[in-house]
């Protein structure tokens, strides 16, 4: 146990992470997102080794402040953003114009409020100014999550009032080398180049997930940051026994995480049967996958955060198919419950690396090979899963990732050492 003299001198951390309430809160629904996983994880293991953690998070309810397994968590209320996000599901851009998804009352209360609230600009004037939704001085050190627009805000918010933030890359496209060159083009998200420099040139740190990150921030922006591999809790992802279905996890969206890839492979493999557990996050992609399901592929749209530990213990293969990722936490929940990894795309060094799987070089033919190789060599299987155990044991343990964490933000707080 750390001693109060210690303790005394130690930051507050807060830890700015907006759609994390589901995986804080799993009985509240919604999507939970590896960010997320990541952010809640680190703030627990900081907790753990007593600190002061606080945790900022968008409530779809009453704003509320309250502590959640030694975490003091914030929740603030955004109508707008609820309203918008309503919108933003309902109509659909396309290059023709704008199309209707689907009509609710939801939908008819929301948008002549949100035309108006952008007729008049009633909301902050740019991404880049300081977010009014909660108090930044609640912590002497400030952790926000990705390079998008709420990010933005919170370092702003920092600067303005004398608290260092920094931010934590959430993917691969977090570093893109397009940011100031095109500041106006927009990502898939809707995030423009020109905030996505400001959070990375702005932020009073930077933590990568992978050297690959910190190695292209430095190559492409002159721009220094650490690598914390992400973290993950060996005593809950524990080896099981395996079983006979390949497992996908991810969300509908047809760019990175692509589930209609998932459907083609197991259509190459129709004698194994696959498991897939798909956040149906855009519905258009969702309703593609569920009219293309071949016999041998279960899907299932959502899994309680408490079982999927269970469930992946029972899986056979962990089957990936993004094509950018920044570092899944997926791929360690799979490595430390020993189930083998097979990859289309992404990740292949890792995979190489840790001997936890096999990536098919971007090849989909390649990769259902894979999967059937693997499918019948029980022993190729063993030794895949306790290397993969083996790596993560010594590579991601979660308090000495949470002491690299603890140490970076006393860096940024010189008085709290």
């Amino acid at each position: 146990m750390p001693n109060a003299s210690a303790a005394a001198h130690r930051p507050t951390i807060g830890i700015a992470a907006f759609h994390a309430l589901p995986a804080i809160d799993p009985s509240r629904g919604g999507a939970i997102g590896g960010t997320e996983t990541r952010a809640w994880t680190f703030a627990r293991g900081l907790a753990v080794a007593g600190y002061d953690v606080r945790f900022v998070v968008r409530s779809d309810g009453d704003a509320f402040e309250r502590a959640v397994e030694g975490v003091r968590v914030i929740g603030f209320r955004d109508r707008w953003f609820e309203r918008y996000v309503t919108v933003g599901r309902a109509i659909a851009k396309t290059d023709r114009g704008w199309r209707l998804r689907r009509l609710s009352l939801r939908l008819l209360a929301a948008l002549p409020l949100v035309l108006w609230h952008r007729a008049f600009r009633l909301t902050r004037q740019s991404p880049t100014d300081p977010t009014p939704f909660f108090d930044v001085n609640a912590a002497d050190v400030w952790l926000t999550f990705g390079v998008q627009q709420t990010s933005a805000g919170v370092i702003a918010a920092c600067r303005q009032n004398g608290r260092p933030c920094a931010v934590v890359l959430g993917c691969d496209a977090d570093v893109d080398d397009w940011f100031e060159r095109q500041p106006d083009r927009r990502n898939e998200y809707g995030d423009s180049g020109a905030v996505a420099a400001f959070i990375l040139r702005n932020a009073d740190g930077r933590l990568a997930q992978t050297p690959w990150q910190r190695d292209a921030l430095r190559s492409r922006y002159g721009l220094a940051s650490e690598v914390i591999r992400n973290p993950i809790d060996l005593d809950r992802w524990r080896p099981g026994d395996g079983g006979d279905f390949v497992l996908w996890i991810g969300r509908a969206e047809p760019i990175h995480k692509r589930p209609i890839e998932a459907i083609e492979i197991a259509r190459l493999c129709p004698d194994l049967p696959f498991r897939i557990v798909m956040n149906p996050a855009d519905p258009t992609t969702a309703a593609a996958v569920r009219a293309r399901l071949p016999a041998n592929v279960e899907l299932v749209d959502f899994v309680p955060p408490r079982e999927m530990p269970e469930l992946m213990r029972a899986a056979r293969l962990l089957l990936n198919t993004s094509s950018v990722e920044g570092f899944p936490n997926v791929f360690l929940q799979a490595a430390a419950c020993e189930v083998p990894i097979v990859s289309q795309a992404v990740l292949g060094d890792w995979l190489r690396r840790s001997g936890a799987g096999v990536c098919g070089g971007g090849d989909r033919e390649r990769t259902a090979a894979i999967v059937r190789e693997l499918r019948d060599d029980a022993s190729r299987r063993s030794q895949l899963g306790r290397s993969g155990r083996r790596f993560v044991e010594q590579h991601h343990a979660l308090a000495d990732r949470v002491a690299e964490l603890a140490a970076f933000c006393k860096s940024l707080h010189p008085a709290g050492d």
